[in-house]
């Protein structure tokens, strides 16, 4: 019966502000999404919030390795999809 049960109140609210602070957020480039979590559970975002937002803005993931580090050496970075396009145009 829990799947038939309403959403809870806050699920919304909670989601624009997670939209809200990945815009900020991203408004200047990608940042590492470690950053970004940190930053929402500082203002008391969940994680699950947080990544919900994350699809209805169609935040781009990339891994960024670094090079002569050890195996798994990097970090995730997100950015808005607008940005992924002239990143990519830039590199080619």
């Amino acid at each position: 019966m829990k799947a038939l049960a309403s959403p809870r109140p806050n699920d919304g609210a909670k989601t624009r502000a997670a939209r809200s602070l990945l815009m900020r957020a991203l408004a200047d480039g990608p940042r590492p999404s470690a950053a970004i979590e940190r930053e929402a559970a500082m203002l008391g975002i969940t994680r699950k919030a947080l990544h919900r937002a994350r699809t209805a803005c169609d935040i781009r993931s990339t891994r960024v390795s670094h090079p002569g580090g050890p195996n798994g050496a990097g970090a995730w970075y997100w950015s808005l999809p607008a940005q992924s396009l002239v990143q990519r145009n830039e590199t080619e």
